[in-house]
């Protein structure tokens, strides 16, 4: 609803925020964290030099190599979510793709495949090596699973007829029944768990097939390890469960804290050879959403470092003003997404006089024009944010894309209801459905995630239509 040249609200800590580089360390000499060096002396941990792969993905400082150690303070609970990595990532413009678990990549001739090349000698954080079996047991051991009771969906990929093959130990392929020339793009995102892999060394001890228990069912035992894997819970929450990000869970309590440490098997390094990350510790104190003030109020008190979803252009000033006490920079960065908050509508709404109003396209629009983005810019985002849907590319205003429908009209919004029949009105003024029911939208929102959520709540839409507001929080 507001487009792209929003900007967002980060406080600046000691953080190594790089890109990929594209470059080769043949001469450079690793470095490792003290913390590393010090285990190494004591004969707890293999040399840097054989922790790392023989290919490490290079990525290249904003401003300079950072210093090893230190502890990030956080207060939310879904820190490690935001760094997960994939096979491949955006570039910086958005407008190619870069290595990341992958070190390479090559489609088919008829885009109905694509060969993933891994990297030489990576670790997962517990020493043992990650290979493509990690990636085939994913597929075949929990995507293709017999104990699934329904259809399990995979990002990207229509599992019943699409394949996941070993060329190697280090190369997979992906093979799609039909041309998937959008792969890389719809693999991503929220449903993209899993394409790099799952420790199967790890998983296995829980895999019916692998480690059967004899006080549940094998469809009970399989239930429980998919939650295990949903949203990659295992790594937040379990100490003994390898990871491939940056730091490892090394405590953790639900709803009270998570302390996690530098991973030693890290695969990604500097310029100058540094291991990264260059901060050896992270503590979280697992606070949901819904304690946004809470969070505020921390970080006002200089007991948080990092945030990334409570605090926004909303509080800006505020911090800003407290910038010198803080001991840290406030700073406004430019919004990667395309509209910080959109509505979007269950077209499978089991209600059938329902669900073909929602279908209707002037439905939509009529709530389009419903909804006033000049007053939540104002209210959410200092009034800096861009009135418009944020379809076009970063950086880019189309008006006749993202500001089609956009403009405040209630007026019209009314008359284009009336006309495709909502025209008629209950006892209490709301608008009914064409066969006499309630015509009730349930608005579900999640507080403090993302920007503006509450306040799109707060203003909703003013046609007449009951809409009745849901909170869900994590």
């Amino acid at each position: 609803m507001l487009a792209k040249r929003l900007w967002g609200l980060v406080l600046l800590v000691a953080l190594a925020s790089a890109t990929s580089a594209g470059l080769t360390l043949a001469q450079v000499k690793y470095k490792e964290s003290p913390m590393l060096t010090r285990l190494v002396e004591q004969g707890k941990l293999s040399p840097v030099d054989q922790r790392v792969p023989k290919d490490s993905l290079v990525v290249e400082p904003l401003e300079r190599p950072g210093e090893f150690g230190g502890t990030l303070r956080y207060a939310h609970m879904w820190f490690i979510f935001a760094v997960e990595p994939g096979l491949v990532g955006r570039s910086e413009d958005r407008n190619s793709w870069v290595p990341q678990v992958a070190k390479s990549w090559e489609w088919g001739s008829d885009w109905k495949s694509i060969t993933f090349r891994l990297r030489e000698g990576m670790k997962w954080s517990d020493g043992t090596a990650y290979t493509a079996d990690d990636i085939i047991f994913w597929w075949n051991d929990i995507v293709k699973s017999k104990y699934h009771t329904q259809p399990y969906s995979v990002a990207g990929m229509n599992p019943e007829v699409d394949r996941v093959v070993k060329v190697d130990n280090i190369t997979v392929r992906f093979e799609f029944a039909q041309p998937r020339p959008k792969f890389l793009e719809e693999s991503r995102g929220g449903w993209s768990y899993g394409f790099y892999g799952y420790p199967a060394h790890y998983f296995k001890r829980f895999h019916p097939d692998y480690n059967p228990r004899r006080d549940m069912r094998p469809e009970e035992q399989f239930r429980q390890l998919l939650d295990r894997v949903y949203q990659n819970k295992f790594i937040y929450d379990d100490p003994e469960a390898p990871t491939i990000l940056a730091w490892r869970t090394v405590a953790y309590k639900q709803g009270e804290f998570q302390i996690l440490e530098r991973n030693p098997y890290y695969w990604k390094v500097d310029r100058a050879g540094n291991q990264l990350p260059y901060i050896d510790h992270v503590q979280s104190l697992q606070m949901p959403s819904s304690q946004k003030e809470l969070i505020k109020l921390k970080a006002l008190a200089g007991e948080v470092d990092f945030e990334m979803r409570s605090i926004g252009v909303k509080e800006f000033p505020l911090f800003k003003e407290k910038e010198k006490d803080l001991g840290a920079d406030v700073i406004l960065f430019k919004e990667v997404y395309g509209s910080p908050q959109g509505i979007i509508f269950n077209w499978n709404a089991k209600d059938e006089a329902l669900r073909p109003i929602i279908r209707n396209t002037d439905f939509r629009r009529a709530l389009s024009l419903a909804l006033d983005r000049n007053l939540i810019n104002e209210a959410a985002f200092q009034g800096i944010g861009k009135v418009g849907h944020g379809f076009s590319e970063p950086g880019v205003y189309n008006p006749e894309i993202d500001g089609a429908w956009a403009q405040y009209d209630p007026d019209r919004a009314n008359r284009m209801l009336d006309s495709i029949g909502l025209n008629r009105r209950d006892s209490e003024g709301f608008r009914t459905l064409p066969n006499g029911g309630k015509l009730t939208l349930i608005l579900m929102f999640q507080p403090g995630w993302g920007q503006g959520a509450d306040q799109v709540a707060e203003i909703l839409l003013r046609l007449g239509v009951r809409v009745e507001v849901l909170e869900v929080d994590y």
